[in-house]
């Protein structure tokens, strides 16, 4: 069986990092034989596709739906990039001619070229959607209407979404009947040290991985540890990630004022994160209105129990007194609160870092992800 995978980009990040092990899997487990387009021809995707071998082509395509970063194009700009596109599905049916191609898997909700491309093939799309609305303040760039047309093309044989607060998010803008819930699929690199147990030598380390912005809310974690200054409970904080522009400079004035610089490390972004990990004992998410959470699984697997804002899909993730602590979005004495209870008992940070990765493992893992997208392929296909 072929299966063709549309990316809408080519480093390597979330989506491409679970579109790339989704594919391995469906390759080695399945036998499914995995072609991908991707938007151009550098990046660390691309070398990876390469080191595996596997297929790809290189076609261009504008984004039918724009998050909070790029500015909307007028109405005739639009029209003539949303024709570009059908131009760009028709030349790659041409290219494809060849290959027999079962199924067009479209790996983000900001592409159309996947939808037109099946349509024109006259086979079944299957369409993740790995982003929020909240989250990345997602915007159409078409008439409402046009975007219902291409959402409802026959060809488009199921949804996927990444929990159950997305399926929320988008239930009145989906055909219900054709959206399935699969949580993100996660698994540590395969080189990755794992640690038998979590506890403390000396201070309690904190990790916080993602990038530096308002949506993933550093700030919040900082007011946190002003609170536990004043309490004199000696933490350590570690932020791993890209910088979103002047957030960064955000944080480090609000470090300098409050003097803070003992308290907390800024990695930046780091190529060995779980490096970075496996001196940590306990991870934080501040986010808001999160999809999914990979870095959530992976603090679990990496056996820390987390502590995370009542946000998104966190609850669904976390069991609140099991494997980690749910608090309030924005009420940072609630934060402090649940980050001393761990430093104040820290047998709960083995009890629970124990509980978190049985759950991760047992339900997060990449293998369940693919064994559950693996049916979902074979309906659409034997349909």
């Amino acid at each position: 069986m072929t299966i063709l995978f549309v990316t809408h980009y080519t480093e390597l990040y979330g989506a491409n990092r679970s579109m790339l092990t989704l594919v391995l899997l469906l390759q080695s487990k399945y036998a499914i034989r995995p072609i991908i387009i991707v938007p151009n021809s550098e990046g660390a995707l691309i070398e990876s596709l390469q080191e595996h071998n596997i297929q790809y082509y290189v076609m261009s395509s504008f984004w039918w739906i724009l998050t909070y970063l790029e500015p909307l194009p007028s109405a005739k700009s639009n029209l003539k990039q949303q024709l570009k596109n059908i131009l760009y599905a028709l030349r790659l049916k041409k290219l494809l001619k060849s290959e027999q191609i079962d199924a067009v898997y479209s790996n983000s909700v900001t592409i159309d070229l996947g939808a037109l491309l099946a349509f024109m093939m006259r086979v079944p799309h299957i369409w993740h959607f790995r982003e929020s609305i909240h989250q990345f303040r997602l915007k159409l760039t078409m008439p409402r209407i046009l975007s219902q047309l291409i959402i409802h093309l026959h060809t488009n044989k199921r949804f996927i979404l990444l929990s159950d607060f997305m399926v929320r998010e988008y239930q009145h803008v989906l055909p219900l009947s054709k959206v399935c819930r699969i949580y993100n699929g996660v698994s540590l690199p395969i080189n990755n040290a794992q640690r038998i147990k979590n506890q403390v030598n000396g201070k309690l380390q904190i990790a916080c991985v993602g990038q530096l912005s308002s949506h993933k809310n550093q700030m919040e974690l900082l007011k946190a540890l002003t609170i536990l200054k004043e309490r004199q409970i000696d933490v350590h904080a570690h932020f791993v990630g890209v910088d979103a522009p002047g957030y960064l400079d955000e944080m480090n004035g609000f470090i300098e004022k409050h003097k803070l610089e003992r308290m907390v490390t800024i990695h930046g972004h780091s190529n060995e994160v779980f490096s970075i990990l496996g001196k940590c004992n306990l991870g934080v998410v501040m986010a808001k209105d999160e999809a999914f959470g990979r870095v959530t699984i992976e603090y679990m697997l990496m056996r820390m129990p987390v502590v995370a804002a009542d946000s998104g899909a966190n609850p669904e993730l976390i069991d609140d007194g099991e494997t980690g602590k749910i608090y309030q979005l924005g009420n940072v004495y609630g934060l402090a609160d649940a980050i001393q209870m761990y430093v104040d008992s820290p047998d709960l940070l083995e009890a629970q870092g124990e509980k978190a990765y049985l759950k991760a493992v047992s339900k997060f893992s990449a293998e369940r992800n693919a064994d559950l997208i693996y049916k979902e392929i074979l309906n659409v296909v034997k349909a």
